[in-house]
């Protein structure tokens, strides 16, 4: 093969893996979960995506019922979505502070908000109004409260997704994820324990896992019906 032609097909290659880095990269941004609902109630979303971190994106919608739906895209593997009922305590303290910050309105170009990079978003909805704001920080108190709530409320999904993969595959490896849940239950860094409660129930009845680690899991579960269900 010609020199110049085997260059050319080199550069075609070079230019179709481009095209299809950038468009699955661009997945995530095209994440848009609904509730139940579809857009019938008054609807907070929230993105976060960050490069290098577990999960590199994610979103979570919730409604002014509480239908709520979890969306992520892994390190590995396929996207994960899961469909809850977001508890009272966490429904009333995500529309309060929406409200408090007027649904988000007029906040385009507030010094509050650092927007380097916009790793965050926050949409809300209700008929045909959407109003959004990005940032990566913020010195705001109820946007920097919401963010962390709902990192709690992705770190107890992406749990519950761990541990269903881990306990269809490596039962084995359940032990120290377990102990790690309980570490960040009792550091109160999770929200909406009861997502947990399925996969905490098989991981109870299943006897190829460990019996301390079925142990956790029911001591777990023990919790989760004596607490609040907002996990807090």
């Amino acid at each position: 093969m010609p020199v110049h032609k085997q260059k050319a097909r080199t550069l075609r290659l070079a230019v179709i893996l481009i095209l299809l880095t950038k468009g699955l990269m661009g997945i995530g941004q095209d994440l848009n979960p609904q509730t139940r609902n579809a857009g019938q109630f008054p609807t907070v979303v929230f993105n976060c995506s960050r490069s290098g971190a577990t999960p590199p994106f994610y979103s979570i919608a919730v409604d002014s019922t509480g239908s709520a739906t979890y969306e992520s895209l892994p390190n590995s593997g396929a996207p994960y979505t899961m469909e809850f009922l977001a508890s009272d305590t966490t429904r009333t303290q995500i529309f309060a502070m929406i409200e408090s910050l007027k649904f988000l309105r007029g906040f385009g170009t507030d010094p509050e908000f650092n927007v380097a990079s916009s790793i965050h978003t926050l949409t809300f909805t209700e008929g045909g109004q959407r109003n959004q704001i990005q940032y990566d920080a913020t010195s705001n108190t109820n946007v920097h409260n919401l963010t962390a709530l709902f990192e709690r409320i992705s770190s107890t999904l992406e749990f519950g997704r761990r541990l269903g993969i881990m306990e269809q595959n490596d039962p084995a490896a359940i032990e120290p994820e377990i102990g790690r849940l309980k570490e960040m239950i009792d550091d109160k860094q999770l929200a909406e324990l009861q997502t947990l409660s399925s996969i905490l129930l098989r991981i109870v009845s299943d006897p190829r896992i460990s019996r301390g680690s079925r142990q956790q899991a029911q001591l777990i579960l023990n919790r989760i019906g004596t607490s609040n269900s907002s996990g807090r």
